[in-house]
């Protein structure tokens, strides 16, 4: 699977554990899995600070003030088409699915 957004690696252990200089370093067992799952874990801290994934902590962070809206039916009114545009825009696109 490829990661939208590759962070880059924290120090010496893990550039030489995460690239090829992995089969240069004999490392004892469970040493890279344990660096590589550091990585991980940082990599999807990053990527759900990028998708909008709210966290238990998101009032600290100032998103206590989202409201969600009730959709009407139609997305290209809700967008803000004009009523006769949304219509034509909403059957084009049933056509095509």
């Amino acid at each position: 699977m490829k990661r939208a957004h590759i962070i880059p690696v924290a120090g010496g252990d893990e550039y030489d554990a995460l690239t090829r200089w992995r089969r240069v370093y004999h490392w004892k067992s469970g040493t890279r899995k344990a660096i590589r799952r550091g990585y991980s874990r940082r990599q999807r801290t990053v990527e759900h600070a990028h998708c909008g994934v709210m966290s238990s902590n998101s009032k600290e962070r100032g998103m206590s003030n989202l409201t969600m809206t009730r959709v009407s039916g139609n997305i290209f009114t809700d967008l803000g088409f004009n009523p006769d545009e949304a219509q034509n825009l909403l059957l084009r696109a049933q056509t095509m699915i």
